[in-house]
């Protein structure tokens, strides 16, 4: 779950606690006027249901058929049966004061059946969709009864209109106090009430793999916020994260999946890794050529958050998009005094894919509250988004429009369609001459994933390339639209990639002896890489004479268990967040009745932060990731990424960049807190709260001191 905090667009005097007390005075008189209304209703009914009389029986509140009925429920019907007769008789023959009231009562309990009746209806009856697709296998009214007749879970008590919000209101700092607190006081599995969204709170793991696996087909879904529709052209079902779980998603993840997972030893492995190994050099460069304005003074360099944001945006632009960014300053000389556009719109796009990462970190009351937004401070930072993601949108789709029509050209010059054998040509081609067993590939779409993961595997392709080539042969079941948000999504993970790599060098930076085991791993790596040598080439002998380390590349990922253990831990101090998941139809959890529509949060905190689980659990301690063997171990308490079919797509990546870049800037410098006023900064903004982004605004985040080890 992402952090629930107060609306920062209000006025610095509207507090949390005096908005929250508007809000609570409001739904009083509100809940008062409808009782007015309701009482009211109520009597006049009631008064004429008297007048005119009841006849027929009985209806059950419930509608089940007869052989789903239970001994129990028979004899009280046949009971209820009987007193409307005797009461019928003595109708006929009494007309005092006991024959009215008992009409009162009936007519009463009639109404209360028939408005309990129409709530079954209305909130427990499977919907067509659910029936059409096989979802209701057995009898309707059996598996009915197989759901309904289970509990709720427990829960505190809750508002009207607000719900449980009033009581996170004292935890606006970091709410996942306040959510632990509910799971002290009524147990692993709690009902809440978010504003307008039925929620129940997880904190147990069997709980949450029984979500997450064994029914991850029922909570595939994700809740639906207005504010998460603006980065995606007001349609959330263009995300990848957070769009609900369909046919069209699964074939856009296939597709992705494909792009940011790629298989070693492949064209497409080796292409990640030389991006990685351009954009670590530029990073060392850059910081060895810094001026005495990003230097401490003391010969110390100093490392800003924008430098490491703009080495992730680099890396997934030059992969994903085939679109290298040329420091004009240092390969750029012959321009003269004439500034990079390219290169200022790469910071820019760097920028602000960190200030939309930042703000879908964060939970705004608005959220949960939807008519707040039409205040005018939250519409005006509504826009404010939304111009911000539509700006980003333009820039990225010029960038594929440029690749489109050369590709679109390139398709008309080599005749790559053969309309004579039903095959497409262009696609196969170098399938075909890897492989013979695929040289028949018809152009049915069931294949489309299955070629997309052999081109993949054997071809060089770029994934830009890749996923035009499959716009262009699927057009009428996929939207330019649509393809373009996928790409965008993609590309903006590397928000998130800079964020937690930034994390990781501040818990280094402040806690040496950490630091310190990491770089005797990296270091033996480096020496070995070193002997390695036999025959030094020029390149190699200019490295040693300049007493510079040999670059670590992600092939040598698996032999940094430290550094990834590292990753992990961070990861776990920073209660990496589980995206709110959406339960699609009427089901249970651990023997409690969970109803259509219900947002279901995962308590990381909890199991993150478990002394349990975690001795001293909020040191940092890479280590306790670490087996005796020397090996990396992922405990099964530990959802880093998430679970199931809804888990991250990129966490290869994450490691993989991460953990290069971390090893290489070891080699060269030692990581420090420059200052004790940093030092408490860096401490303060690392707490675990639940959001993995740091401050976006350039001069808010802390920075990282770098002495030379040489």
């Amino acid at each position: 779950m992402l952090p629930f905090i107060p609306l920062e667009m209000f006025s610095s005097s509207i507090t949390t606690t005096k908005l929250m007390a508007i809000i609570i005075i409001i739904t009083i008189l509100i809940t008062v006027f409808m009782a007015i209304i309701i009482s009211s209703w109520i009597r006049n009914h009631l008064k004429c249901l008297c007048q005119r009389g009841i006849s027929g029986n009985n209806d059950s509140i419930f509608v089940q058929s007869k052989s789903s009925l239970t001994n129990e429920n028979q004899h009280k019907q046949q009971l209820r049966q009987r007193q409307w007769k005797s009461s019928k008789n003595n109708n006929n023959n009494n007309n005092d004061i006991k024959d009215s009231s008992l009409k009162m009562e009936l007519s009463m309990k009639k109404i209360i059946e028939k408005f309990f009746q129409k709530l079954y209806r209305k909130f427990f009856r499977p919907n067509k969709l659910e029936q059409s697709i096989g979802l209701l296998k057995v009898d309707r009214l059996s598996s009915l009864e197989n759901v309904y007749h289970l509990p709720y879970a427990p829960g505190p008590f809750t508002l009207p209109i607000i719900g449980n919000l009033f009581q996170l209101a004292k935890y606006s700092n970091n709410p996942w106090v306040g959510f632990d607190n509910f799971r002290q006081q009524f147990g692993p599995i709690c009902r809440l009430q978010l504003g307008r969204f039925p929620t129940v709170l997880i904190s147990s793991v069997e709980t949450m793999r029984e979500v997450l696996i064994t029914k991850g087909e029922h909570f595939a879904n994700r809740p639906h916020f207005n504010r998460h529709a603006l980065y995606f052209d007001m349609d959330r079902q263009n995300a990848l994260a957070l769009c609900d779980w369909t046919d069209v998603h699964k074939q856009r993840r296939s597709i992705a999946h494909a792009a940011v997972i790629p298989r070693f030893g492949t064209q497409t492995f080796q292409r990640l890794s030389g991006c990685i190994r351009i954009a670590n050099q530029r990073l060392l460069q850059q910081i060895r050529r810094n001026d005495d304005s990003s230097s401490s003074g003391n010969g110390m360099k100093i490392l800003q958050k924008q430098s490491i944001i703009q080495l992730s945006c680099q890396i997934f632009f030059h992969f994903l998009l085939d679109k290298d960014i040329v420091d004009s300053e240092r390969e750029g000389m012959n321009c003269g005094s004439k500034i990079d556009d390219s290169l200022k719109s790469f910071v820019e796009i760097a920028e602000k894919f960190d200030y939309i990462f930042s703000d879908i970190n964060e939970m705004y009351i608005s959220d949960f509250l939807p008519f707040l937004q039409y205040f005018t401070p939250i519409r005006r930072y509504f826009h404010s988004l939304y111009q911000c993601s539509t700006w980003i949108f333009r820039q990225v789709e010029q960038i594929v429009l440029e690749r489109f029509e050369q590709l679109c050209l390139k398709r008309k010059q080599q005749k790559i369609i053969d309309n004579g054998n039903g095959k497409i040509s262009g696609v196969t081609s170098d399938i075909d001459k890897s492989s013979s067993s695929t040289s028949e590939i018809n152009c049915d779409e069931r294949f489309v994933d299955r070629i997309l993961l052999q081109k993949q595997y054997k071809s060089s392709a770029k994934f830009l390339d890749f996923i035009l080539e499959h716009y262009l042969e699927n057009e009428r079941t996929m939207q330019w639209n649509e393809m373009m948000y996928e790409i965008g999504d993609l590309v903006g993970g590397n928000s998130a990639v800079g964020n937690l790599l930034f994390r990781l060098l501040g818990h280094l930076a402040i806690n040496p002896e950490a630091q310190q085991q990491l770089y005797d791993q990296v270091k033996s790596i480096a020496i070995e890489k070193e002997e390695s040598i036999v025959n030094l080439n020029e390149e190699a002998k200019a490295r040693r004479q300049k007493n510079v380390q040999p670059m670590i590349m992600i092939e040598d990922q698996h032999r940094l268990p430290l550094v990834t253990a590292a990753i992990m831990e961070t990861l776990r101090l920073t209660l990496s967040p589980i995206v709110p998941h959406l339960s699609r139809w009427d089901t249970s959890i651990q023997g409690y009745f969970i109803p259509k529509g219900t947002m279901i949060l995962f308590n990381i905190y909890h199991l993150n932060l478990s002394e349990k689980l975690y001795p001293n659990p909020f040191k940092f301690d890479p280590k306790r990731f670490i087996t005796d063997d020397g090996s990396v171990l992922k405990p099964d308490h530990f959802f880093p990424f998430s679970h199931g079919r809804r888990s991250c797509l990129g966490y290869k990546m994450v490691n993989t960049i991460i953990s290069t870049t971390v090893a290489n800037l070891l080699l060269e410098y030692r990581l420090t807190s420059l200052s004790l006023e940093n030092h408490k900064q860096i401490e303060r903004m690392l707490q675990p709260k639940g959001s993995l982004a740091l401050p976006y605004r350039p001069g808010d985040c802390y920075n990282i001191g770098l002495i030379s080890r040489n």
